[in-house]
């Protein structure tokens, strides 16, 4: 069973993310859970990041990587109707920050996660 490369997910999840973030409805019983939501969103974008990522210091490029998309996304939103929220660009940072702390949290004690090209080779040798 072949099943979605990890950068495929990366890219749509990040599409998905920025047409959420664009968009210039929001919705009023949100509220109160839009931090969290900035939390949240970010800190899994830092994980899937992390998922696809081959380079050498993964980890600290997936959650800057979050930590800028979640910025740019902030000013683009400037261009919808919507002043720049400082506030919004600190969540999102911290969001990152907390995802990059659990992906390394969780590679200490549960082990790092499979590469997708290695797994794929043994599966194919098997």
């Amino acid at each position: 069973m072949r099943f979605i490369r990890p950068p495929v997910i990366a890219s749509l999840w990040i599409a998905a993310v920025a047409g959420a973030s664009l968009q210039s409805y929001r919705p009023p019983q949100t509220a109160g859970l839009h931090r969290l939501f900035h939390f949240a969103v970010f800190a899994l974008t830092t994980a899937i990041l992390r998922r696809s990522s081959t380079s050498r210091w993964p980890l600290l490029r997936s959650a800057l990587s979050a930590a800028m998309l979640g910025a740019v996304l902030e000013l683009f939103q400037t261009q919808t109707r919507y002043p720049i929220e400082w506030w919004d660009i600190r969540d999102d940072a911290i969001g990152a920050l907390i995802g990059a702390l659990a992906w390394a949290t969780a590679s200490r004690l549960w082990g790092p996660a499979p590469d997708p090209e290695t797994k794929g080779a043994l599966e194919k040798a098997s």
